[in-house]
């Protein structure tokens, strides 16, 4: 299960904080584990819903209690929960989550924008600041998302954004937006709203870019004209400011007309109590609100500011905020026509939830997945695993013959005359978070018998479970087809996760061996991609994963090229080896050069960074493909 962390900074009721939390409540449960990064101080709304799902909230220090403290603190997290995604909802404080997660090797790394540029001044340190910010983002951020293309190009720059970046549409709940009658009589009975009453909702925190005052301004004459008109206004927010539309609303004789009804969670059902949707925001991503009343049906009069992106349906009307004459006439004219249109042109534009959040979700999963797999418990892949992956925190499987690492194996039994690793090896290496130990029989063998054996022996070095089960390696891929595809029973008695073979030729398979001999001799890489082009997995076989044998005479780039090949494909790779050396004799064909392997894992790590694929263990290679298929 991908684990994902969503740096949101608050839950309280509001669309961008809305939207964080949509992303884990209309996931899939059993794909992602989501945590929730909630600053001190700040609202925590939508966290029992989070946590009803499934998530995690956890709550830290502000940024502005120290930004160094806080940069630990996002360090420490990931190196605790090992996220394989990051994804920052906070603005420009993204910059520094991007930095640290690029430094913490988190191979998905995404910096979300929910809104357009701010109409108040800015500061010089502040401009300094979102500079820098922007800086870092666009350094070390592997996805830009936005909610629409102004909101992208505003955080993100504009040729950054047109380049690279992703517009994710604002889902919603279709169905539970769309208008009920039921809802409109119930509620307007709650609320003590007449049943002949004009109601004109307004939907957002109360915050000057909402611009409330506006509407405020406008009902004394919009009452003139309509007695019964009503003003509701949904959503809580900043205390001094509602005080301050209070005032105003007294002072234009209105105060009796203003109904501000606080943060709410039943915003979908109180739009069937408005009969106009009115938005004069001064700036907006793509409203949530907006796109949940047009599939209520509501006629929504809304600022000219407002991205066009967000005018989705006939039932929007732009305005000028410069003509207020025109803003009255529109509100008092706007009729509720076919409600059922709204909610069925909102589904065609792909904006519910259904669709909307899938590309996200890809995002988080279809990165391609390279494994490195290690076989015999070798003594030189202890030093390697030392040296060079554990350093780098780079996955790897070490599949482990038991009777060749405690010397009970029998001499011609042995997978290789070269020293093995020991016990006390296998302990250590068993718990780094990065590495994972795997079986290659007690004697080399494919039998049940042997690999029980194995099993037995790793859980009694481990320390681990009776039942746990392990990978296995088949040693020399001979493993018998009836123990491949067992009809209904499991002959190795539950202690096999998944077993691990060589390569796979599904089609042209002469050309495919004829290409994969000659690449041993004319090292070109495109024959080696076609010839171990079946190998690449895209989804479940069982309970078998492929491999590719990388010989000695085998180069970097013909590996290479075969990963590019799996990145197009979003696909899985096992890449098996034997021995790494510093110096490997050229008859020793299962011996690979370690100059070599420090160029491919530079290589792996360089795209890793860059979000194009993951480096994983097989085992959780295998636990993608499962729920892949």
């Amino acid at each position: 299960m991908e684990r994902i962390l969503i740096v949101a900074g608050a839950l309280h009721i509001g669309g961008a904080e809305r939207i964080a939390a949509n992303i884990c409540c209309y996931a899939h449960e059993k794909q992602f584990e989501f945590h929730y990064v909630v600053f001190e101080g700040y609202e925590n709304v939508y966290g029992p819903e989070i946590e009803a799902h499934g998530g995690k909230v956890i709550t830290i220090p502000s940024p502005r209690r120290g930004y160094l403290r806080y940069c630990q603190t996002i360090a420490d997290l990931i190196r605790k929960y090992r996220y394989t995604t990051v994804h920052s909802h906070t603005q420009f404080n993204s910059g520094f989550n991007m930095l640290i997660a690029k430094l913490m090797r988190v191979p998905i790394r995404i910096a979300h924008s929910h809104t357009t540029k701010t109409e108040c001044a800015v500061s010089t340190a502040q401009k300094l600041y979102e500079c820098l910010m922007r800086h870092l983002v666009r350094r070390n951020a592997t996805h830009l998302m936005a909610c629409g293309i102004d909101a992208g190009r505003w955080m993100f720059g504009k040729r950054a954004f047109d380049k690279r970046g992703i517009v994710l549409k604002n889902g919603i709940d279709t169905a539970a937006c769309a208008f009920s009658e039921e809802n409109r009589n119930r509620l307007r009975e709650a609320c003590g709203i007449a049943e002949d009453s004009y109601v004109i909702g307004h939907v957002g925190t109360i915050l000057p870019v909402k611009n409330q005052e506006f509407l405020i301004r406008l009902l004394p004459e919009l009452r003139k004209r309509n007695p019964k008109v009503l003003l509701l206004l949904v959503g809580g927010g900043i205390e001094e400011e509602r005080t301050r539309l209070e005032t105003i609303a007294q002072s234009c004789g209105v105060r009796d007309a203003v109904m501000f009804t606080g943060g709410v969670s039943n915003v979908n059902e109180l739009l069937s109590v408005m009969d106009v949707f009115a938005f004069p925001s001064l700036r907006e991503g793509t409203p949530l609100a907006l796109l949940e009343a047009q599939a209520n049906g509501l006629p929504c009069v809304v600022s000219d500011r407002i991205p066009k992106d967000a005018l989705l349906t006939e039932l929007v009307k732009p305005l000028s905020l410069e003509t207020p004459e025109s803003w009255i006439s529109a509100l008092l004219d706007a009729k509720r026509r076919d409600a059922a249109k709204g909610c069925e042109e909102l589904m065609t534009s792909g904006y519910d939830f259904r669709e909307a959040y899938q590309p996200l979700y890809s995002i988080y999963r279809s990165e391609a997945v390279v494994s490195f797999s290690f076989d015999d418990g070798r003594g030189d892949n202890a030093a390697l695993a030392d040296s060079l992956f554990s350093p780098n925190r780079l996955p790897m499987t070490l599949n482990i013959t038991t009777g060749y690492v405690d010397r009970t194996c029998p001499t011609e039994q042995l997978p290789c005359d070269k020293p093995a690793m020991k016990r006390e090896d296998v302990q250590r290496l068993a718990a780094e978070p990065e590495i994972e130990i795997a079986m290659h029989g007690d004697r080399h063998q494919n039998t049940p018998e042997d690999v029980s054996a194995c099993a037995g022996k790793l859980r009694e070095w481990l320390a681990l479970d009776d039942n746990t089960a392990f990978g296995f390696a088949s040693p020399n891929s001979k493993i018998a087809p009836e123990l491949l595809q067992p009809d209904g029973s499991d002959p190795f008695c539950g202690n096999v996760k998944y077993i691990r073979i060589s390569y796979r030729i599904r089609s042209r398979k002469l050309l495919r061996t004829m290409l994969r001999k000659a690449g041993r001799v004319i090292h070109l890489p495109i024959f080696y991609r076609i010839a171990y082009h079946d190998t690449i997995m895209t989804e479940c076989d069982g309970k078998i994963l492929y491999s590719v044998p990388v010989m000695g005479d085998v180069t970097v780039p013909q590996i290479l090229t075969l990963v590019r090949d799996c990145v197009k494909r979003r696909g899985a790779l096992v890449l098996m080896f034997h021995s790494v050396e510093p110096q490997p004799a050229a008859s020793d064909v299962w011996t690979w050069s370690e100059e070599k392997m420090r160029r491919l894992c530079a290589a792996l790590l360089d795209m890793q960074e860059r979000g194009v694929l993951r480096v994983c263990t097989s085992a959780e290679q295998f636990k993608l493909l499962r729920e892949r298929t």
